[in-house]
């Protein structure tokens, strides 16, 4: 026991200070060590005892490598909720402002109250919300290994941690960690064995307080045990025998329904100025308009846009003239000479006659300019090509199954709409996913047909059909996986199904080995005659 503590109080420890300083090697450590204390119990190498603190151990360091990363706040929702936590601690509660994070007890009142102890808010949210969000694991596990054994309770929890939504969605949303308490608590509600009038009281409490907490929660909550309520009366009606066994009156479950509607719509009501009221009427309406179009043809489904023709209008070249140039004509005056006289030289005593020389008159030279007549271009007319317009009629692709076109990526990626769009890399993810999921199925198949072999209790069954059916209106129901999302409404069926998935790899293992077995039999048989 006290090696396991400090094994544990290691890991958590290591987790922690290696993710605040981000360092690579942590999901590693991680992962190695999920591996490890998972490979000793089924080895039978660790006490049974001690099994609650590994799994806590683990649970805290896989959301602490995701809320511990950095020195401020991890995840989606988690920021609008360290406003509205912010807010209530510097100026009160106050239940009148409209945000759908006011409306939870665990931002307005339980944030105060650790701010008062000292607490930064940052912390709250990045150390102990997950502290507190790790004790989930453990409180379904107390509640699997009363059903179904120590080992496979621990099985089933590590499946149920290990899924992505666990440490990567969920814990960046403060309020519904605080709030999954409450609905763990309700699984194990309906295992233990307990006085009726004790489960009331606390399956009404517990219900009440993650709606406080978390409407989201608090409402699926609500459908469960309206689906539970539901499922035993029809079980009843046509018999089912895994449903067949004690279980909480109708009359106390359905006084539990009244109780937690009536708490939860006073609450919502009055705080927020009842914005909440109105999203569950929108959700509602939603719903009813998702079943509206399963009624859809496919063709009124896929409405086609036929896009308009254009049509383009030909330029035509206006035609240019060009104005011939005309040259003026360039007179040159004529240079005129003056004629130069030359005195003559007398000369003593010979007398010489003078010459007279009489300078030549050069006439002048008039250029007449040569007239250029001018050259008129004619304009040359282009005449364009009229194309006309080409309308491009959209091909209707009618689905097989015309509620998948309506349905979000995800569901269609879990049907395997896109697999052969995905890498090489996504179809092995993908494939490793569906046998996952087989393995739920198939479980879900044994679970009916050899529930005596295990110790479920009525209620509990009952829920285990409701899970199954909240899974098959996500794929079934167009845009009803919206609502939250397909991966958290897997997350909350997990709540149920994750001791189904273990029983559907233990009976296909033994059933496998069991024809081996036989045909080995056959074969050596065979072989002597």
């Amino acid at each position: 026991m006290k090696k396991a503590i400090a094994l544990v109080l290691a890991l958590i420890t290591l987790t922690g200070i290696g993710s605040v300083n981000q360092v690579a090697a942590i999901p590693y450590v991680v992962i190695a060590a999920v591996i490890t204390v998972t490979a000793l119990i089924a080895l039978d190498k660790i006490d049974g005892r001690c099994y609650p603190i590994y799994i806590y151990g683990l649970a805290l360091a896989l959301l602490w490598q995701t809320s511990m990363l950095g020195s401020y706040i991890v995840g989606a929702d988690i920021h609008g909720e360290f406003f509205a936590a912010n807010k209530a601690i510097i100026g009160g509660w106050d239940l009148g402002y409209v945000s759908t994070g006011n409306t939870s007890l665990a931002l307005g009142g339980l944030s105060q109250l650790l701010a008062k102890l000292g607490i930064g808010l940052v912390w709250q949210f990045k150390v102990l919300y997950p502290a507190m969000f790790a004790i989930v694991p453990v409180i379904l596990y107390l509640a699997y290994s009363r059903m179904v054994g120590a080992k496979r309770g621990y099985f089933a929890v590590m499946f149920f941690a290990v899924t992505p939504v666990f440490f990567v969605e969920v814990v960046g949303i403060a309020k519904s960690m605080i709030a999954e308490v409450f609905l763990a608590a309700l699984v194990l509600l309906v295992v233990v064995n307990i006085k009726s009038w004790k489960r009331i009281l606390s399956i009404s409490g517990v219900t009440v307080l993650a709606s406080l907490c978390h409407y989201t929660i608090g409402l699926l909550m609500i459908i469960y045990l309206i689906g539970g309520l539901l499922t035993l009366l029809i079980g009843k009606v046509i018999r089912l025998k895994c449903l067949r066994g004690e279980h909480l009156s109708l009359k106390y479950s359905s006084l539990i329904v009244v109780v937690t509607l009536a708490s939860a719509f006073l609450w919502f009501s009055n705080v927020a100025d009842g914005r909440m009221i109105d999203n569950y009427i929108h959700v509602g309406k939603c719903v009813v308009g998702s079943v509206g179009i399963l009624f859809e043809s496919p063709l009124e489904m896929v409405e086609p846009e036929v896009a308009e023709p254009e049509v383009v209008e030909p330029e035509v070249a206006e035609p240019e003239v060009v104005e011939p140039e005309v040259a003026e004509p360039e007179v040159v005056e004529p240079e005129v000479v003056e004629p130069e006289v030359i005195e003559p030289e007398v000369v003593e005593p010979e007398v010489i006659e003078p010459v007279i020389i009489v300078p030549e008159v050069i006439e002048p030279v008039i250029i007449v300019p040569e007239v250029i007549e001018p050259t008129i271009i004619e304009p040359v007319i282009i005449e364009l090509e009229v194309i006309e317009p080409e309308v491009i009629v959209p091909e209707i692709i009618v689905p097989e199954l015309s509620y998948l076109y309506k349905q979000e990526p995800l569901v269609k990626t879990a049907i395997g709409l896109d697999f052969g769009d995905a890498t090489t890399g996504g179809k092995g993810f993908r494939v490793l996913q569906y046998t996952m999921q087989l393995f739920l199925v198939l479980g879900g198949i044994y679970f009916l047909l050899r529930y005596k072999r295990y110790k479920f209790t009525t209620d509990f069954a009952s829920y285990v059909i409701v899970s199954f059916g909240l899974l098959g209106l996500c794929l079934f129901l167009p845009l009803f996986s919206t609502i939250i999302n397909a991966s958290r409404f897997y997350h909350i069926a997990l709540f149920f199904l994750a001791p189904i998935w273990v029983i559907g790899v233990e009976e296909v293992v033994r059933d496998v080995s069991r024809i081996a077995s036989r045909t080995k039999v056959r074969i050596e048989c065979l072989r002597k005659h």
